[in-house]
């Protein structure tokens, strides 16, 4: 006799490999708040920050902000990935 069940392992998700480590609301708050600040601080123009968190499975916020010239946008970016890379954040 043949058993059909087979023992399934739990989907992990994953980037390049690695499980992704799951964060609290308040990790999510404090890093939504840092990289507002950073934008804040290279002067942002018009930034706000969508919650996304009953909408899409891919991300809790999305961060949009302007900038005035090409300089100035790619400061804005740098800063965020700057952040980003510090804190070791998942992308």
């Amino acid at each position: 006799m043949i058993d059909n069940q087979t023992t399934s392992t739990p989907f992990v998700p994953s980037i390049h490999g690695e499980a992704l480590v799951p964060v609290t609301d308040a990790e999510v708050s404090m890093h939504l708040e840092a990289i507002k600040t950073a934008l804040d601080d290279k002067k942002a123009i018009d930034l706000v920050a969508l919650d996304l968190r009953d909408k899409s499975t891919m991300a809790d916020y999305f961060v949009l902000c302007s900038g005035n010239s090409r300089p100035h946008t790619r400061a804005l970016s740098e800063a965020v990935y700057s952040y980003v890379k510090d804190t070791d954040l998942q992308i």
